[in-house]
């Protein structure tokens, strides 16, 4: 087998030691263990695999939480903006792809190039604007317009 370099060293507090111990972190195996007494202090291995649960009535329902493709999951419990056959997208979603067209729309009027990269950079904007409530009372064109740096 081909060598591999000893995966990387960090100190933290194990609870069986009593102290500050240099620990192992092996990423490809999803673990982080204690390298005075072996405890595996962390495990970050997941199933990326569906699970299924029966509801009360027969049912059965997806477990876990939906997260989009932009990130930024729904949080914890039922899946939120979405329903398992027909997609639906939620009002913050909604709001976020209508700015990045408002977006699209400005640089393509003002014949802005390279179109795809300040699209990009001035969605990122809108995407913080929205964030902090600076498009509420505000038309998206002008929210739209403003993060755009034309």
């Amino acid at each position: 087998p081909p060598h591999r370099p000893p995966p990387p060293l960090t100190m933290v507090w194990c609870t069986t030691c009593n102290a500050d111990m240099a620990a192992e972190v092996d990423d490809t195996r999803g673990f982080t263990c204690c390298t005075g007494c072996g405890r595996v202090l962390d495990e970050t291995a997941f199933s990326t695999d569906p699970t299924f649960s029966k509801a009360a009535n027969g049912a059965s329902t997806v477990d876990g939480n939906f997260v989009p493709d932009g990130g930024g999951g729904g949080g914890m419990g039922k899946m939120r903006g979405a329903r398992i056959f027909g997609y639906q997208v939620d009002s913050h979603e909604k709001t976020i792809a209508k700015g990045k067209y408002e977006i699209s729309q400005v640089s393509e009027r003002l014949g802005i190039r390279p179109r795809e990269e300040m699209v990009s950079a001035a969605h990122r904007l809108y995407k913080l604007a929205v964030q902090r409530n600076f498009t509420r009372g505000r038309r998206t064109a002008q929210v739209a317009s403003a993060t755009s740096p034309a």
